[in-house]
């Protein structure tokens, strides 16, 4: 998918500790029709500056699909709710990230990270941008 900058900007560090304290976040994906596709509950990591999230059931998930599609929708931490862009972000692109983003969930999650580090559940990592 190819995301140009259009609107995209930096998480704040306000909001890079929001999402990293968070134990889920919710998430809704636009769809190519208008309406946004119904919130999913998903699980967060932060690695550097960067916003990572994994669909459990891998590339055929609805919400992972609706990701791709569109590229944009929100993400709710409690009560704040931001807009943001969807990006695939592949681990056989980059196996070093894949790695740490496993080591992140784990550190997060304990044994509940087990399923979340298949190898088709590494190809269905979404990174998440924040939109202006």
């Amino acid at each position: 998918m190819d995301l140009p900058d259009n609107g995209i900007r930096a998480w704040t560090p306000e909001e890079l500790h929001t999402l990293h304290e968070a134990w889920s976040i919710m998430l809704a994906a636009e769809t190519t029709d208008g309406p946004p596709q119904a919130q999913v509950e998903v699980g967060v990591v932060t690695i550097d500056d960067g916003v990572y999230v994994r669909a459990y059931q891998g590339v055929r998930s609805v919400w992972y699909q609706a990701t791709q599609a569109r590229g944009r929708g929100t993400i709710q931490v409690g009560n704040v709710v931001l807009p943001v862009r969807f990006e695939a972000q592949q681990s056989a692109d980059d196996a070093d990230l894949a790695l740490r983003i496993d080591a992140a969930y784990s550190s997060k999650y304990g044994s509940l990270a087990s399923g979340i580090m298949t190898r088709a559940v590494r190809e269905a990592t979404v990174r998440i941008h924040a939109r202006h």
